[in-house]
C-alpha cells in the first residue's frame, strides 16, 4: 500500500519546500519504480532527486516541469502530464499530482498526490505528515476548490497522472503506418482505429473502447467477460501511448 513520502524532516534549508518533490516520488513509487537507489521514503532519497535537475536552485520550491527533469536524469522516466483534470478525477485508482494554495497545513503553495476512490471522494498524500503515514479521506470537491485557489494566484495549471504498476506494464507505442509486429495502428484517442486489438497471453483477443483520454475498457479479453484495464494517453497531441499488462497489440 502506498504510503506518504513525507518532506519532513528537511536537513538542508529553514522549512518545508520539497513538497513537490515528495508528490512526484509518491507518484513514481505508485507507477511500480523500483530503481531508488538510496531506498524509498527516505530523506536521503528525496534530497538526491532534488538534486539530480539543475532547472531550479534546490530548497526554493518546484514546479511539476522540475520534478520531470530530475525524473528523467535519475530514474529514466516521468510521470505523464494531465490533459483534462476532470477526466483525470474520473480515473479511479489513478495517481494525481495536484498542487494548490492555502489549504492542507500549508498557507501558500503545496503539492500532495491523490487517488481518487469514487465520484467523489479521493484519498490525499499530504507531504506535510509524519512519513510512512497512511493518506487521508476527502471530497474531491474540496480538492478541486484548493486547485482553484492556486490557480487564482497563478499556480500552474499543470498536474501529473499514473496508473498503479504503470511502470512494471508493458508499454505498445502506437503511430500511423506500422505494421503489425510493430505495434499499434493509430491517430488521436478521439479516433481510435475499430480495427486495432490486443492480444492477451491466454490468445484473448480484447479491443479497445473509448471511455476517456486515460482509460480504456478491454472488453471479452477474459473468459469470464470482465473487461481488463488499459491506459492510453496523448503525447503531442498525435501518438498514443497505450499500456495493457502482458499484452501485445495488432490489427485485424
Amino acid at each position: 500500500m502506498l504510503t506518504v513520502w513525507s518532506e519532513i524532516p528537511e536537513p538542508n534549508a529553514n522549512g518545508y519546500k520539497d513538497c513537490l518533490y515528495s508528490t512526484y516520488l509518491m507518484g513514481l513509487v505508485y507507477g511500480g519504480n523500483e530503481n531508488f537507489p538510496l531506498g524509498i521514503n527516505t530523506v536521503a532519497e528525496r534530497e538526491a532527486f532534488e538534486r539530480s535537475q539543475h532547472a531550479r536552485p534546490v530548497e526554493t520550491g518546484a514546479f511539476m516541469t522540475t520534478g520531470d527533469v530530475a525524473s528523467l536524469n535519475r530514474y529514466g522516466i516521468r510521470l505523464r502530464r494531465v490533459q483534462d483534470i476532470k477526466i483525470a478525477f474520473s480515473s479511479i485508482g489513478s495517481y494525481i499530482a495536484v498542487t494548490g494554495w492555502n489549504g492542507y497545513g500549508c498557507r501558500t503553495g503545496h503539492a500532495m498526490g491523490v487517488i481518487p476512490t469514487s465520484a467523489t471522494e479521493c484519498l490525499v498524500f499530504n507531504p506535510l505528515v509524519k512519513n510512512n503515514s497512511a493518506p487521508t479521506l476527502d471530497k474531491i470537491g474540496n480538492i478541486l476548490a484548493w486547485m482553484l485557489r492556486g490557480l487564482n494566484v497563478d499556480v500552474p495549471n499543470d498536474y501529473r497522472i499514473v496508473v498503479k504498476d504503470e511502470f512494471s506494464m508493458t508499454p505498445v507505442i502506437a503511430r500511423l503506418g506500422l505494421k503489425q509486429s510493430d505495434g499499434l495502428v493509430a491517430n488521436k484517442v478521439a479516433d481510435i482505429d475499430p480495427k486495432i486489438m490486443l492480444i492477451l497471453p491466454d490468445g484473448k483477443h480484447a479491443r479497445p473502447t473509448k471511455i476517456g483520454y486515460t482509460s480504456f475498457a478491454l472488453s471479452n479479453s477474459r473468459p469470464d467477460g470482465v473487461s481488463e484495464p488499459a491506459f492510453a494517453c496523448i503525447d503531442g497531441g498525435t501518438i498514443v501511448y497505450v499500456i495493457a499488462r502482458n499484452a501485445y497489440a495488432t490489427t485485424i
